[in-house]
């Protein structure tokens, strides 16, 4: 078994969709990405559009 960080961004200003989850085991390095568009496109589209996200929660789980 191994742990995975699961963790929730809140968009802003909310369009279609308001919040983003997705996992990784290296919580700040994919954070970082995100900061710098990179990634997932979800998150690129709503920088591209002059918007922002907030990390709202992030969890441990085991995963196999």
């Amino acid at each position: 078994m191994s742990r995975s960080l699961v963790r929730t961004v809140h968009l802003w200003p909310p369009g279609q969709v308001t919040q983003f989850t997705g996992s990784s085991r290296k919580l700040a390095g994919r954070l970082t990405g995100r900061a710098l568009s990179r990634g997932a496109w979800l998150i690129q589209v709503q920088l591209q559009r002059g918007g922002l996200w907030v990390p709202a929660q992030t969890e441990l789980r085991e995963t196999s």
